[in-house]
């Protein structure tokens, strides 16, 4: 009882195609992104940070 199905020998049961519009499990889907952790994209909320340093990086500088 060690032999492979002889009807399915090698048949992936999720097919991901190039032409396929909705593939099953992709992390690499950008278009729509419906499941799976968002890529690199909208960061808003990252730069604002940048603004809190700035004074006191000026503060120091006067200070010495």
């Amino acid at each position: 009882m060690n032999h492979p199905l002889p009807h399915a020998p090698n048949i992936p049961q999720v097919p991901t195609t190039p032409n396929d519009p909705v593939a099953p499990d992709d992390p690499n889907r950008q278009p729509g992104r419906p499941r799976g952790p968002e890529p690199i994209d909208p960061p808003t909320t990252a730069p604002p940070i940048e603004l809190p340093p700035a004074p006191e990086q000026e503060q120091t500088r006067k200070g010495e």
